[in-house]
C-alpha cells in the first residue's frame, strides 16, 4: 500500500496482508537477486493493524509510517490508528501519535521539518513537529468540511501542500451525475490558496508532483 526510498537507495514497502514493512537492498548482481527483509511487524509485542503510507526524513534518517489497516474496516475501530517513526540507523521504533481516525497518507516537509498527516474521517490535515528534545507536537494544519476527507498528500517546491479530498463514486448508484475530484492547495501558513477540479474522478488515492520545474505548466 506504500513505498519509498531512503538516501542509500533501499526500497521500503508496506504490506497490509502481512501487517509488515519490508525493505530490499539496492545492490543486485547477476544470479544474486534482491534480498527482502522484514523491518517491522509489531510494536511492544502487539502486531500492527496494517501499515499504509510512509514518508522519509532524510536529515534524521527516520522512516515515518501510518498504521491504519484496511480502509473498509476503518469504521470498526474509528480511533485506533497510529503514526510511528523508525530510526533506520539503530532500528529503534517509536510510536509518536495514536488515537487517530484512519490515516490515508503522510508527507514529510524537509524544509520546515514537519510531518503532515491526512486524518481522513476527521476531515483534516494534522502537522507534527519534533523539538530539540525529540518530543513531537501536534496541531491541526487545516480543517475541511464536506466530502469524506483527505486521502493523499504531496508538496511542491514552494512548500504548498496539495491535498486530495476523497468522495465515494456514484457510478454504482442510480445517480446520473458523477461526483468530481477535488485537490485543494494549502500554503505554508495553512491557508487554502486554490483548488483543482477533476471531472468525474472523486476517489483520488495518490498524488505526486515532479521536482523538476517545467515551463508553460
Amino acid at each position: 500500500n506504500g513505498l519509498c526510498f531512503d538516501s542509500n537507495g533501499y526500497v521500503y514497502v508496506t504490506d497490509l496482508n502481512s501487517n509488515s514493512i519490508f525493505f530490499k537492498s539496492p545492490l543486485q548482481t547477476e544470479g544474486n537477486p534482491l534480498i527482502e527483509h522484514v523491518l517491522a511487524k509489531e510494536y511492544d509485542g502487539h502486531p500492527f493493524k496494517g501499515p499504509t503510507s510512509m514518508s522519509y526524513n532524510k536529515e534524521d534518517n527516520l522512516l515515518y509510517f501510518a498504521d491504519s489497516g484496511f480502509f473498509e474496516n476503518a469504521s470498526l475501530a474509528p480511533f485506533d490508528c497510529s503514526i510511528y517513526a523508525i530510526d533506520l540507523e539503530t532500528r529503534v521504533l517509536r510510536r509518536v501519535l495514536t488515537n487517530l481516525s484512519f490515516i490515508n497518507d503522510i508527507c514529510y516537509d524537509s524544509t520546515r521539518e514537519c510531518l503532515y498527516v491526512a486524518e481522513t474521517f476527521m476531515n483534516r490535515v494534522l502537522r507534527l513537529k519534533m523539538n530539540n528534545d525529540e518530543v513531537f507536537h501536534t496541531s491541526v494544519f487545516y480543517q475541511f468540511s464536506g466530502r469524506i476527507g483527505p486521502s493523499a498528500l504531496t508538496l511542491d517546491e514552494n512548500g504548498n501542500l496539495f491535498v486530495a479530498r476523497y468522495e465515494f463514486s456514484n457510478s454504482d448508484l442510480d445517480i446520473e451525475v458523477e461526483a468530481d475530484g477535488i485537490i485543494s492547495v494549502i500554503n505554508k501558513d495553512g491557508i487554502m490558496v486554490g483548488e483543482m477540479n477533476l471531472p468525474k474522478l472523486p476517489e483520488i488515492t495518490g498524488l505526486y508532483i515532479s521536482p523538476k520545474k517545467r515551463e508553460n505548466l
